[in-house]
């Protein structure tokens, strides 16, 4: 009767350690390593999205973290993309990578918390779901299968810009014909050849990239491979941080670049979507577009990928559009008054941003010609 009563015991013992186990989705914590993404400054934790998820967290949470050195964050979203305002802290399960990330988006997190290589970092579940309708307004996922679009041109996200007073088929953008991580350059490759492109803006990879890329047994883009050993691509490594010097100053060496050039050109950084966004916003602006244009063209990459348009979703497009490509011309024009992005002289700013970048006056003035078929303004060009 007592060996009865003791094993009844034990086994209310372990319902209640059960049961406050699984209760309480705020318990949950894990603690791991950290190393540091210098392109873009962020902390990569040593777990995988998939054990982060195992551990009891989920999209759409709100977390605290916690590094050795003592620099902590509260209420900190977990999304599967970076659906943050800039310089607002993110941890992200980014489709294509398999650790997750921690940063402050657009700014980086490295320097800011003063991490050193190897730092532990402790993320503890702050409250369950508090994101979950941001992220299923702004969360995207995307196939890297070539069978799940429609055309290579969607696949790659590869078309010909336009807006303002744009050369036609002159500047083309879309995804990376050289880094075949996400299965898109055998095409985008294809595509570069069938547009006659003559030099290629790559806003992403650095030499050392490039000889990996060139080194891999399956790199099978022979048209941008050649175009790259003839001289006619300019490499820029750039990170995300679109509003620092470094960013500008990378613009402007690219600019130099294209100007040597002939076209058609194309510009790319590996998805052919953030980096590659803001460079051809730029562009589109010296070109004199709209914001409707701009925007238009800018939004094109989410229909392709992730088949938001403002006809089918408005809600996630107009989202969308408000978070990335209005902060994108908060940046150009040096405002946060969202209500003085639709009016503003686009092309003054975008000569601006290239003069900080490092571009003369007259830089500036011989690339808008380049680009751009000037008829409707006149015999007087104006003057930055």
């Amino acid at each position: 009767m007592k060996m009865k009563k003791f094993f009844c015991f034990l086994l209310a013992v372990i319902c209640v350690l059960s049961l406050a186990g699984c209760g309480s989705a705020d318990s949950s914590e894990i603690s791991a390593a950290v190393t540091r993404d210098t392109k873009y400054d962020a902390a990569v934790v040593s777990i995988s999205a998939e054990e982060f998820e195992k551990a009891g967290f989920h999209l759409g949470d709100s977390c605290e973290i916690r590094f050795e050195n003592g620099y902590s964050l509260s209420d900190v979203p977990y999304y599967n993309g970076y659906y943050v305002k800039n310089g607002a802290p993110v941890i992200v399960a980014y489709p294509g990578y398999t650790n997750i990330s921690i940063t402050l988006n657009k700014s980086g997190i490295w320097d800011a918390a003063k991490l050193s290589e190897n730092d532990s970092v402790t993320i503890r579940l702050k409250e369950a779901g508090k994101y979950s309708a941001t992220h299923e307004v702004l969360g995207q996922e995307y196939s890297f299968d070539y069978s799940d679009y429609n055309s290579s041109e969607e696949f790659c996200n590869f078309r010909e810009m336009a807006g303002g007073e744009l050369k036609k088929g002159f500047l083309f953008r879309g995804a990376s014909p050289f880094d075949s991580s996400r299965g898109r350059a055998f095409y985008t490759d294809r595509l570069l050849r069938a547009a006659g492109i003559s030099f290629v803006v790559d806003l992403a990879d650095s030499e050392e990239d490039m000889a990996g890329y060139l080194s891999e047994e399956t790199f099978d883009s022979p048209y941008a491979a050649g175009l790259y050993e003839s001289g006619r691509a300019v490499l820029l490594d750039m990170g995300s941080s679109y509003f620092s010097d470094a960013y500008k100053e990378k613009v402007a060496v690219g600019m130099k670049a294209m100007l040597g050039a002939s076209g058609p050109i194309y510009i790319h950084c590996m998805e052919g979507k953030d980096r590659t966004g803001f460079v051809c916003m730029l562009l589109e602006a010296l070109a004199g577009a709209s914001y409707t244009e701009m925007c238009a063209d800018y939004m094109k990459t989410y229909e392709n990928y992730y088949s938001v348009s403002e006809e089918k979703t408005p809600e996630k497009y107009h989202a969308i559009a408000e978070l990335y490509f209005d902060s994108f011309l908060q940046c150009l024009l040096e405002t946060e008054d969202s209500a003085a992005l639709k009016d503003a002289d686009y092309v003054q700013a975008a000569a601006d941003y290239l003069i900080a970048g490092g571009m003369t006056p007259d830089e500036t003035e011989q690339l808008r010609d380049f680009i751009t078929d000037r008829t409707s303004f006149g015999e007087e060009a104006a003057q930055f």
